[in-house]
């Protein structure tokens, strides 16, 4: 067995015993016992609670879910307040707003192709190794229902060598996606791209962050609409902007 005492919480979130030992999962205050890999907790303080997200034992996404909401506000000024002091500053800090559960509106998944199909999510733990989050507690419900969704285009854009990234913003038009570190977009690979964003209703879609454009702001009427077919949009796509949305299609 290997005592350690918790002195501090780490800006990361990862406890800190004296040496300086980190030891994720670990409070200020707490008795655990650490051996490198596998922590228990021998004596809790009362700021630990029960993670209330299903994959916060193996997600890493989320590093403090182990810790009062009262606990994470204080530290997280704190560590605000070292930052400035550091630098020779001070200021009044006004008392952290914490956003709801399942507001959050950005996050760039990772994604990996696999012998049965795709993988996408978060990396676990102090791992490369992707972690799927269904049903994630902090993601706005469209994030998290477009994540699963997103396999046919990872199959397509991605391989079994590397890691495809996918940053995603659920916008007031819709999901907007970023496809980062994905195989060079030639023809027929965008025109699989034009297929899927339209399956998949973007409000845009971005290769490498090339490409910046939007809906238009009011429908297109109907007779116009009709006419925005895959062929009007594969021409947006060949100047590196992918508009796929049935009902806002832009018409040359």
């Amino acid at each position: 067995m290997t005592e350690r005492i918790i002195e501090r919480l780490g800006h990361l979130g990862d406890g800190i015993a004296p040496g300086p030992i980190y030891v994720p999962g670990a409070l200020p205050g707490e008795r655990v016992d650490w051996d490198g890999s596998v922590l228990r907790i021998l004596e809790p303080v009362p700021d630990r609670v029960t993670a209330p997200c299903r994959h916060a034992k193996r997600c890493g996404a989320c590093v403090v879910q182990h810790a009062s909401d009262g606990f994470v506000a204080d530290w997280k000024l704190g560590t605000v307040r070292e930052a400035l002091a550091a630098r020779g500053l001070s200021a009044p800090l006004r008392r952290l707003h914490t956003s709801p559960s399942q507001s959050r509106r950005r996050a760039t998944f990772s994604g990996k192709c696999t012998k049965s199909g795709a993988l996408i999510g978060f990396h676990a733990k102090g791992s490369d190794t992707i972690v799927d989050v269904p049903e994630c507690l902090v993601l706005t419900p469209a994030l998290c229902q477009i994540m699963p969704a997103l396999a046919p285009l990872l199959r397509a854009a991605g391989s079994r060598k590397g890691e495809v990234k996918i940053a995603t913003t659920d916008g007031p038009e819709g999901i907007d996606l970023d496809i980062r570190s994905a195989k060079p977009l030639d023809d027929e690979l965008r025109a699989q791209m034009v297929t899927l964003a339209a399956d998949l209703d973007l409000a845009r879609l971005t290769w490498e962050g090339e490409g910046r454009g939007h809906r238009h702001p009011t429908p297109t009427p109907p007779k116009l609409r009709r006419r925005c077919g895959r062929s009007a949009t594969r021409r947006v796509l060949s100047g590196h902007t992918r508009r796929a949305s049935r009902a806002h299609r832009q018409c040359p």
